[in-house]
């Protein structure tokens, strides 16, 4: 991402393989607790949430922490379809009802962006779960402008 800014930028990421929404709003409060609106936060979360059946506790954990989060600016990316399973899958169903909440909720936040994940198959690896190169590349790119 850093290479889509001005030098003037200074990022930091946590990155959580595997962990649930819960964990990935709670880890940054310190890092985050003095952001101003020069600054931005990227959540990149829900699918671990939408296939364990608690894609409304993910809800919930975004509202708080842009509610928590009001004096800086958040980017929320919405979850991205499994390719790893069949597309009508009952979980790619709920990604498709999870990111239509996650943009009705969201819209009254005056400091929040939603970030569509792009759903074409080949910008994910070959087991179809994680994006590849290509795809994280568009990913960091729709955030430098969105931001």
């Amino acid at each position: 991402m850093q290479h889509n800014l001005d030098p003037t930028f200074e990022i930091h990421g946590t990155v959580k393989p595997g962990a649930n929404l819960e964990e990935i709003v709670t880890s940054p409060t310190d890092t985050t607790a003095n952001f101003t609106k020069n600054d931005v936060v990227v959540i990149w979360s829900g699918t671990q949430d939408i296939g364990r059946n608690e894609s409304e506790k993910a809800h919930q954990k975004i509202r708080n922490f842009v509610q928590n989060h009001n004096q800086t600016n958040v980017i929320v990316m919405n979850a991205p379809y499994k390719h790893d399973l069949e597309h009508d899958s009952c979980v790619n169903k709920e990604v498709t009802v999870y990111n239509r909440k996650l943009k009705k909720h969201l819209k009254v936040s005056d400091n929040t962006k939603i970030v569509e994940v792009d759903p074409q198959r080949e910008l994910y690896t070959r087991h179809g779960l994680h994006m590849n190169q290509s795809g994280k590349e568009l990913m960091a790119k729709k955030n430098c402008k969105d931001s």
